[in-house]
């Protein structure tokens, strides 16, 4: 049975994350099909910001020791931004589900009063399934031709086990 682990992203996490920025099919859906063309050492002073911050946290994702993507949340006012990434050798397995719970757990034990909110491309159906099976409703809100806004609150998150390993 494979184990998934979910950890704060640290250094060594870096060339992972660099990999699967760079990687268009996984991109593509926040508009970089090309990937973003980034450099190892070019993570580092994103990396810096990000692990000083009071307002975000990043999160590593594994199953077993092989790295298979990431999720973070940041907040800004009452509202906490998440986002998540897989490598797509593993959609499909359950993992982005359980891994944005987790995410989406450790703000609400810590901020029960935010809204948590996604963007998703609207042609993103899977993400959009996602969303919505763990409590996301759409909402008008900043949403484009492009993207379509969903928030979720406390009282409405359903987070998922996981079980399909």
């Amino acid at each position: 049975m494979n184990m998934i682990i979910i950890k704060e992203t640290e250094t060594k996490d870096l060339d992972f994350l660099c990999d699967l920025w760079n990687n268009g099919e996984v991109m593509k859906w926040v508009g970089f099909p090309q990937g973003l063309g980034k450099h190892r050492e070019e993570m580092n002073p994103w990396f810096d910001a990000i692990s000083q911050s009071d307002c975000a946290k990043h999160y590593s994702i594994y199953i077993d020791s092989q790295f298979c993507g990431e999720t973070f949340y940041r907040i800004k006012d009452d509202v906490a931004y998440v986002d998540i990434k897989l490598d797509p050798k593993f959609h499909g397995k359950g993992i982005a589900s359980y891994a944005l719970s987790y995410c989406m757990a450790k703000i609400f034990m810590n901020f029960s009063n935010l809204k948590v909110q996604v963007d998703p491309r609207i042609t993103n159906t899977h993400a959009i399934n996602l969303y919505t099976r763990l409590g996301f409703k759409p909402t008008e809100e900043f949403s484009t031709e492009v993207n379509q806004v969903f928030t979720c609150v406390l009282q409405d998150f359903k987070p998922s086990p996981f079980s399909k390993l």
